[in-house]
């Protein structure tokens, strides 16, 4: 590490950009990583790299773990910590899934076995959200709900951006958990997502109904310790155990078993959530003759926890699900959220761990696939990522639902996105007053009140920072835009936290993440908004020539459907017009007189 140092919870370090291959295709934004020193090692995540000459420059937030650690010794040496070996499938998995059970009849389906055809249903209930405020489903999601309840092997519900599928989802589950208490069969519901971030939407709207259903979010402890702030929930796993510890530990509860009662002591202890004078006389014993005692096992304390919680609706990972497993019982119904992005070889392992469940498959085909790394090809591309719900719904493979209308955007940015990415099909949900906030109160700032997408011409030329690159006009042009819309100066404005910038280069999302990151603006890429909706959107093209991603139909349509009011795109007018897929956008945009310039 070169000139490392230490602000708050985030550390600066260079390291050198010389050798090949060159560290600047190795060390990228949320990359792990450990730092050594002589007392302790840290942990930490990488949020920015930026190239500067022969070095690169890099920003990493410490794991709440190691808050204390400080920069020593003369020399500190960082690497990237490894992942770790998940099981995947073993040779024989599908001879010892039961025969006709539905995981073995979607995945013979989905290699060319028999398909699962699509019967209508005698009668479609009408289901309610059961949150603070009620809300009645439409009759597209509530078809979704029905058929996942009609005990389906599998239904795709094809979910365009803001049509509420978080809410469908949330609300397919509570009503299994209803069934499920009817029944007495003490089953659960298991939500899988991508990532621990792309579950803050489950996680926020199930939330709303945790006094009449027991949520968990499945999350490991070291995990959650690296989580930011914003990617944290009450629901949380390690936050619920010391909820329900407390209660154990400082006696208001009785439990039989002491070593538990002191495991939980322990933990709770190091995470500072009780302090021992508040702890019953036993464990108050235990610490006067173990004070140093650290150590707890989280595996059992889980176990401990999830006999002691009785969760109905679980909410994690592809990725921690193999975690998860020893602590589920008896899984009824699996729904997949952002289901398009799921790899192939983690569907099949789902399917054979749940093979009696029902299953439900919830994305968009036409936003992000799912990841794939460029060293991959083949039979692994095709086979070990594939583009499953894609194939699944070309080939009318299973039961489909169409989630049609569109509760997030202005109607007439759903009526143009509509008619480019999804065939005319989508309706929206809301009004145009409910959506013009910003068009309305600030005709100094948006020129046309009726229209909800503007340009911000850039004719400046963007600069390459190793394989990526980078605006320097773009980024004063969006500061500029910041500043008109957050500053008290103005007679309107909004909170930075409505606000969501979108870039589609790696190199300028650093810069603009180090830019904004005093406020409460949320810079990304486009990957890493799939999922969120702000206010106003801002996407930076950065690129005078729209071409490769940049010009890429789903991540287009994902980056232009994120605003619920406004979208503002920062970007050369020519190149835009010349692309195929932004050419409709650019020419209405056009024809509306909501092209601007910024000197």
């Amino acid at each position: 590490m070169i000139e490392p140092r230490r602000e708050n919870d985030l550390i600066h370090f260079f390291i050198e950009n010389l050798q090949d291959p060159k560290p600047e295709g190795l060390w990228k934004a949320n990359t792990r990583i450990s730092i050594g020193s002589t007392e302790t090692d840290a942990k930490a995540v990488i949020e920015t790299i930026m190239i500067l000459g022969n070095k690169l420059k890099i920003c990493a937030r410490l794991s709440r773990d190691h808050y204390d650690f400080e920069f020593k010794d003369s020399i500190h040496i960082v690497s990237q910590r490894e992942m770790p070996e998940g099981k995947g499938l073993r040779e024989g998995f599908l001879e010892s899934i039961p025969p006709f059970s539905n995981g073995k009849r979607i995945i013979k389906a989905l290699y060319g076995g028999s398909h699962i055809y699509y019967h209508p249903l005698r009668r479609i209930n009408s289901y309610i959200f059961p949150g603070p405020v009620p809300i009645t489903l439409n009759p597209y999601q509530n078809e979704y709900v029905e058929r996942l309840l009609s005990e389906t092997p599998l239904t795709m519900a094809n979910s365009p951006f803001g049509c509420g599928k978080s809410m469908t989802i949330a609300t397919a589950a509570f009503y299994a958990v209803l069934r499920s208490r009817s029944r007495q069969d003490k089953s659960q519901q298991l939500l899988v997502t991508q990532s621990n971030f792309a579950s803050v939407n489950l996680v926020d709207i199930t939330k709303k109904y945790r006094e009449k259903c027991r949520v968990i979010r499945y999350i490991s402890d070291n995990n959650w310790m690296e989580l930011p702030e914003d990617g944290r929930s009450i629901m949380d796993l390690p936050f619920r155990m010391q909820q329900v510890f407390m209660d154990y530990v400082s006696g208001v509860t009785p439990y039989g078993n002491d070593y538990h009662i002191y495991q939980m002591a322990i933990f709770l202890k190091e995470k500072n959530a009780m302090k021992i004078e508040d702890m019953n006389p036993k464990c108050q014993n235990f610490f006067r003759i173990n004070p140093n005692a650290k150590k707890y096992e989280f595996f059992k304390l889980v176990r401990i926890f999830f006999d002691l919680y009785d969760a109905e609706i679980v909410i994690t990972t592809s990725d921690s699900l193999l975690s998860a497993l020893p602590h589920l019982r008896g899984i009824s119904t699996v729904q997949f959220d952002e289901a398009s992005q799921i790899p192939e070889c983690a569907l099949i392992q789902i399917l054979s761990m749940f093979p009696d469940a029902c299953f439900g498959l919830v994305g968009d085909i036409n936003q992000l696939p799912p990841y794939c790394d460029v060293l991959l090809t083949g039979y692994l591309k095709t086979f070990g990522i594939g583009n499953t719900m894609e194939r699944a719904i070309m080939n009318n493979m299973f039961p489909q639902v169409d989630l049609r209308i569109v509760y997030r955007c202005h109607p007439v940015t759903t009526l143009i996105l509509g008619h480019c990415f999804y065939g005319g099909k989508l309706f929206s949900g809301v009004s145009a007053d409910e959506r013009n906030e910003l068009m309305v109160n600030r005709p100094d700032f948006w020129p046309n009140p009726n229209f909800p997408i503007m340009i911000v011409n850039n004719t400046a030329p963007s600069r390459m920072a190793g394989t990526s690159c980078f605006n320097e006009k773009e980024l004063f042009i969006v500061k500029q835009l910041v500043y008109a819309l957050t500053s008290p100066t103005y007679n309107y404005t909004f909170k930075p936290s409505d606000i969501g910038i979108i870039s589609f280069y790696r190199a300028q999302t650093s810069f603009l993440l180090e830019e904004f990151r005093d406020l409460n603006v949320k810079c990304g890429t486009v990957d890493s908004f799939q999922g969120t909706e702000k206010e106003i959107i801002i996407v930076c093209c950065t690129n005078e020539a729209v071409n490769g991603f940049l010009g890429m139909r789903n991540r287009i349509n994902v980056a232009m459907s994120r605003a619920k009011q406004t979208t503002i795109v920062v970007g050369n007018l020519n190149g835009l017009l010349q692309s195929i897929h932004w050419r409709t956008i650019a020419e209405m945009v056009k024809n509306q007189g909501c092209v601007k310039t910024i000197s």
